[in-house]
């Protein structure tokens, strides 16, 4: 039976009691963090819910398996969640590309302060119909803008 859960509800109170018992704990048969960058690089501002992984791994003890994924997990980030969780530092690693044709890198000088958002105006057009989903969608190409904290992404979600 899997069970998927958000690093902020696996360690809620009301759901932290449920991994110690018995009963539920032996039925788990391994534990997966997508995303697992995040632990390392919003766990102390962001969303401090992925540094309690450490108290979820000393109750479920080192019997059931971890997968950490990620598609930006540098080595130096690796060894900082390792550390997080309480994971051994003998952890195996295992690295795939993970080019993808549709995904685009973009890449622009700054010609504004690093405080400003200015530098992000290109991505949504001044004149842009918000309100006009069928407009949005044949103007507006997906984007990923990635913050390091919670201010910075409310800042710019703002300013988009």
């Amino acid at each position: 039976m899997p069970v998927v859960l958000s690093p902020n509800l696996a360690v809620d109170l009301h759901f932290m009691k449920i991994w110690s018992e018995q009963k539920f704990k032996c039925k788990i048969d391994h534990v997966i963090v997508d995303e697992a960058h995040c632990v390392s690089q919003w766990g102390r501002d962001f969303c401090i819910s992925y540094l309690w992984l450490s108290w979820l791994y000393n109750v479920l003890g080192d019997e059931i398996p971890w997968y950490l994924t990620s598609a930006t997990l540098h080595a130096s980030t690796i060894h900082d969640i390792l550390e997080i969780i309480g994971l051994p530092k003998d952890t195996p690693v295992y690295r795939h590309s993970n080019d993808q044709p549709n995904i685009h890198l973009c890449v622009c000088v700054m010609k504004h302060t690093i405080a400003s958002c200015f530098d992000l105006a290109f991505l949504v057009p001044l004149d842009a119909k918000v309100d006009d989903r069928e407009w949005v969608q044949q103007h507006i190409p997906q984007f990923l803008v990635y913050c390091n904290s919670r201010p910075d992404t409310e800042k710019v979600a703002k300013f988009l």
